[in-house]
């Protein structure tokens, strides 16, 4: 365990606050079915249905071709870039209060994250058409029942599962609605679907999406310290072969085996798969 603490003496990481801009960007995000097989695509068609028997189908609105443009032009690595906007903004009234200026118009007192200025602005058009339209949704998304995620058993299965992602210590947990499946991470805060009692992807999933997004921090920390290269996806790769690892280590392989079936094409899986930096990363963590 991290800090030296005896194994048993985890308890849950912190549950952050709703995130109404991330939900914002992430339900827009939810509609493009346009590259719904990249990795970084977060198409939710379970989360679309429920949207639209409440607030009719985006296609009534100016969502529905706003996320047809999305899908038509951005490909992995824009649509990955992309998502940096949901971490853009502290909260929808920030957003708003800058909504009549170009995102390379702003400066670093106006946003919460200054240094994804640059990022955002390089995607041009991209970025405004994506930010128009989280902000033109407000209204959809505030009308929705508000989310009631069912954290104390959310937080029995995130202990359960300290011994496999020891960097779930230092995370703040946030569910983030229409993430449903998926799950993102930035820093200690990790965003995740919201496990309710009538919709959303069961608790088990999301500890283990909890699970993974702290193993792929816990990963690139490492490879950072370590001065290995590694680009997104190998890194990735990295995180789930660690976190398979581990699952079968501790008898844990049917659960992982469960929630990682979710998933679509996968890269391969082992250490024998993985480069040369790759698997030193790999090696250098061990066992937690």
């Amino acid at each position: 365990m991290a800090h030296g603490q005896p194994r048993g003496s985890f308890t849950p990481p912190a549950f952050g606050q709703r995130r109404p801009w991330a939900e914002l960007v992430f339900h827009v995000l939810a509609h493009v079915r346009g590259g719904r097989d990249q990795p970084a695509s977060v198409w939710e068609p379970r989360y679309v249905a429920w949207v639209a028997g409440l607030a009719g189908k985006a296609e009534s609105r100016c969502l529905g071709q706003d996320a047809r443009l999305l899908g038509q032009v951005a490909r992995h690595q824009a649509m990955a870039a992309l998502q940096l906007m949901a971490w853009l903004f502290d909260g929808v009234e920030q957003a708003e209060a800058v909504a009549c200026r170009d995102i390379a118009q702003l400066g670093a007192r106006e946003v919460a994250a200054p240094e994804l200025l640059g990022p955002l602005a390089e995607l041009g058009p991209l970025s405004e058409v994506l930010r128009a339209a989280a902000l033109l949704e407000r209204e959809v998304v505030d009308a929705l029942p508000p989310p009631a995620p069912r954290l104390d058993e959310l937080a029995d299965r995130l202990v359960a599962l300290a011994k496999v992602a020891p960097e779930l210590e230092q995370s703040v947990v946030c569910c983030v609605r229409p993430l449903w499946l998926r799950g993102r991470v930035r820093g200690s805060e990790i965003w995740v679907g919201c496990p309710e009692a009538d919709r959303g992807p069961t608790p088990e999933h999301v500890a283990w999406q909890a699970a993974h997004e702290a193993t792929v921090h816990e990963v690139g920390r490492r490879s950072r310290h370590l001065g290995a290269a590694l680009t997104e996806r190998v890194g990735e790769q990295v995180a789930l072969t660690l976190l398979k690892t581990r699952a079968a280590a501790r008898g844990l392989q049917r659960e992982h085996a469960r929630w990682l079936g979710h998933f679509g094409s996968l890269p391969p899986l082992g250490r024998d798969a993985l480069g040369q930096d790759a698997r030193a990363v790999f090696d250098s963590l061990g066992d937690v």
